[in-house]
């Protein structure tokens, strides 16, 4: 039996501070072609976000299923760097925005 690995110490303790800070950890990983996803862990809500960006017909192929289960699932799904990026900024940006019904701007405009 393989010893357990002692390596992940400061990830541990990161997630350990979250916690006791009350706030919610996540994970990041960026994968490479040889990594695979369950579309399980999509299905049992282990999977919040996905950005998949694929390279190559066969990426595209097998990213099908991953894309399927998102959407089924409701899993908001970005295949951009750009797309996901753009969309946590405007997340940072929630509590400076003010919402205005488009009825009230068209009678501030004058003539």
């Amino acid at each position: 039996m393989a010893e357990r690995s002692t390596k992940p110490y400061l990830i541990r303790a990161i997630h350990e501070w979250a916690c006791d800070s009350g706030l919610t950890p996540y994970l990041s990983v960026k994968v490479d072609e040889n990594t695979r996803v369950p579309a399980e862990y999509v299905k049992n809500g282990e999977i919040v976000l996905i950005v998949n960006t694929t390279e190559g017909k066969q990426a595209v192929r097998e990213s099908h299923s991953i894309r399927r289960e998102a959407v089924q699932r409701r899993v908001t799904y970005y295949t951009t760097l750009a797309a996901a990026f753009a969309t946590c900024e405007a997340l940072d940006s929630l509590d400076e925005v003010e919402v205005h019904r488009l009825q009230d701007l068209h009678q501030e405009v004058p003539g």
